[in-house]
């Protein structure tokens, strides 16, 4: 198998544990309090994913023909992987290349482009909520503080 087929094959259930990846970061957060068993199920997730992100990147550096040059070369995916904070971005990543592998007309790749500003905006949005939320409120709380 060559890297840009296990690429191809890994996009879609990338981009699927990225979102759920994001789901489980921003539950506890919106949410809060949540119950224990709610905490560890998204902690498990949380490592969970970054295991499989960890061994995707592992296996996509062993497939590259030139092993460093590929890590010279993909130095945000490597920073996908050890930081948490930007695990959800890689949902972006599988976005993109799941539009740019099932696209074949130039005509249809700008077509696609509104459908990926759009998942990316909302993405952002969502973690970016949970970021400035306040440790320790709910979306609630919060609200009534602002006097919303």
């Amino acid at each position: 198998m060559t890297l840009t087929q296990w690429q191809k094959k890994t996009a879609v259930p990338s981009l699927v544990l990225s979102l759920l990846f994001t789901l489980s970061f921003v539950i506890p957060i919106y949410w809060y309090p949540v119950s224990s068993t709610i905490k560890a199920i998204c902690t498990v997730i949380n490592y969970g994913t970054w295991v499989l992100f960890a061994a995707d990147y592992a296996y996509q550096i062993k497939l590259a023909p030139n092993n460093i040059k590929y890590l010279k070369s993909h130095i945000f995916e490597l920073l996908l992987v050890i930081l948490p904070f930007f695990r959800p971005l890689r949902a972006l990543r599988a976005i993109a290349f799941t539009a740019q592998a099932s696209i074949r007309s130039k005509k249809a790749l700008i077509k696609s482009i509104p459908i990926v500003m759009t998942g990316a905006t909302v993405l952002m949005i969502l973690i970016m909520g949970a970021a400035i939320l306040p440790h320790g409120f709910s979306i609630q709380q919060t609200m009534r503080a602002l006097n919303f």
